[in-house]
């Protein structure tokens, strides 16, 4: 199984490249890249990983 790290990295490496994605500014991924590490942060605080899914959020 593919780490959420990879994941992420993959996406915001997407998201960089293609200007059509509605994020053409450096400082738009770069904010984004610190909300989904907030995120990962967030959850892995409550024991749940990126993926769980919809059931381990509730």
């Amino acid at each position: 199984m593919t780490r959420p790290a990879a994941v992420v990295n993959r996406w915001l490496r997407e998201l960089r490249e293609l200007p059509s994605s509605g994020a053409p500014a450096s400082v738009t991924w770069a904010a984004y890249a610190r909300v989904l590490r907030d995120w990962i942060e967030f959850l892995s605080g409550l024991g749940v990983g990126l993926f769980d899914g919809g059931e381990a959020l509730k």
